[in-house]
């Protein structure tokens, strides 16, 4: 008897050549800490502005209220639809295994690079070119090489924790159904509690923060360091909404005819 496609075993994946790997963690590392600088700016351009609402205009109504609110809305929206592609997991076709979907896939995302990144023989050598990091040998080779494996592992962990925690889990969950029914399509029916709030959403810019920090570390060997990189957006950011916000506050309606 014929087996229906749902039933035909999935064949399994082979293994990418371990340099084309290698190569694609390198260029997925790339590509996500882009898109993350981009969830941080509208991470604190959200902040500043909500802190500025709260704190000057106390959550008073003003005139021009309606325009912010559109503003923050479409700045929600980016951030969501960054995030979305941060995390995104590309669904493997009917038959077709997960690592073989992973292995064709042309996407970066934080479960893809961490699905290479978990593989013993990739992280076997990114252990073995970090210690080669220097251009002559050492004694900081091992400990490179030590570092190296620590933050694969840090990575890895971060992002464990993130999906099994009930927060983390549920923003994850609510992030894929907000993508699903709101932004990738115009469904018929549309659950508005599947609208992640700034906590959530802030809650995935700071894992995936961690997250590509440490492979980035891992991979490239360069530390990812954005405190001080957060802080002048958040200045830039108080700079513009601060005096936007006040000024709409202080505005005297024109009386219409």
């Amino acid at each position: 008897m014929n087996k229906t496609r749902g039933q035909q075993k999935k064949k399994r994946a082979k293994p990418l050549p371990i340099e084309t790997a290698i190569e694609r963690l390198g260029a997925m590392v790339e590509l996500v800490e882009r898109e993350l600088r981009t969830a941080i700016q509208l991470e604190m351009s959200l902040e500043t502005a909500n802190n500025i609402v709260k704190a000057e205009l106390h959550g008073h109504r003003f005139y021009g209220a309606e325009c912010y609110d559109t503003v923050k809305l479409a700045t929600q929206l980016y951030l969501a639809i960054v995030l979305a592609k941060l995390f995104e997991e590309p669904r493997p076709k009917p038959g077709e295994s997960i690592a073989k979907k992973a292995n064709r896939s042309d996407v970066a995302s934080i479960p893809l690079m961490l699905r290479l990144l978990g593989q013993k023989r990739c992280v076997r050598k990114l252990v073995t070119e970090a210690g080669l990091w220097q251009s002559f040998r050492s004694s900081a080779d091992q400990t490179n090489a030590a570092a190296a494996e620590r933050h694969a592992a840090a990575a890895l962990s971060r992002y464990r924790e993130l999906r099994r925690s009930r927060d983390g889990g549920l923003a994850l969950a609510k992030l894929s159904a907000f993508r699903n029914e709101w932004l990738a399509h115009l469904l018929l029916k549309q659950s508005e509690k599947n609208v992640p709030k700034y906590d959530q959403l802030f809650l995935l810019v700071d894992a995936a923060r961690d997250i590509i920090g440490a492979t980035k570390f891992a991979v490239k060997g360069s530390n990812l360091e954005l405190t001080d990189w957060e802080k002048e957006r958040s200045r830039i950011s108080n700079a513009f909404w601060n005096p936007a916000l006040i000024a709409a506050r202080d505005w005297d309606r024109e009386p219409t005819a």
